[in-house]
């Protein structure tokens, strides 16, 4: 029953205002519009408009590209500035627990 309604809702014109983001697909029987005989069956999933499947791939390339170059740019510490904050911590902890004790 979803998968007619599926059909009757991508086969009916409508303007591109009209096409919803996204169909969410439970299960159906995936029929190609140019009719070569080849039937998919579908058990989950979500059909997209072609407009919408290349705004999404559009953005999966720039969002890759984006983390590459993010990944890219991290800059490691030295490990002479964890060796100085090290001591420093160590000397404030020293110094409190001297201060606490009463000496």
């Amino acid at each position: 029953m979803r998968a007619i309604a599926l059909a009757l809702l991508v086969s009916l014109p409508c303007a591109a205002q009209d096409v919803p983001p996204a169909v969410e697909v439970y299960e159906g029987l995936f029929t190609p519009a140019d009719d070569r005989g080849v039937e998919l069956h579908v058990k989950g999933g979500a059909y997209l408009p072609p407009e919408r499947l290349l705004a999404t791939g559009k953005e999966l390339v720039r969002l890759r590209a984006e983390n590459a170059s993010l990944r890219e740019s991290v800059s490691s510490v030295p490990i002479w500035v964890w060796s100085i904050a090290g001591a420093v911590v160590g000397a404030g902890t020293t110094f409190a627990i001297i201060k606490l004790s009463g000496r």
